[in-house]
């Protein structure tokens, strides 16, 4: 399901929902376009399915998000690919 939602004022366009999912996440580079709000600590380790390396950056708790006039408030886990293979 692809979606267009905003994350605050951010808007994004073709948003992957996986509702199977145990965390949400956000790419360290749409955090960087959201003017890289504070991140909290975070323990949490995220792996793909492919086993890619991921580095967690830290959490950013308590996002507003609005998917199709639908609001909730969210934690994501800003995340790197740090593994090109």
């Amino acid at each position: 399901m692809r979606l267009t939602t905003h994350i605050g004022e951010y808007e994004i366009d073709q948003i992957i929902l996986d509702l199977e999912s145990n965390v949400n996440v956000l790419m360290k580079h749409t955090w960087e376009l959201m003017g890289k709000k504070k991140l909290q600590w975070s323990l949490i380790q995220v792996r793909m399915e492919n086993q890619q390396n991921i580095f967690a950056m830290g959490r950013l708790p308590g996002a507003t998000l609005d998917i199709e006039r639908v609001n909730t408030t969210v934690d994501f886990e800003v995340t790197e690919i740090v593994d090109e293979s």
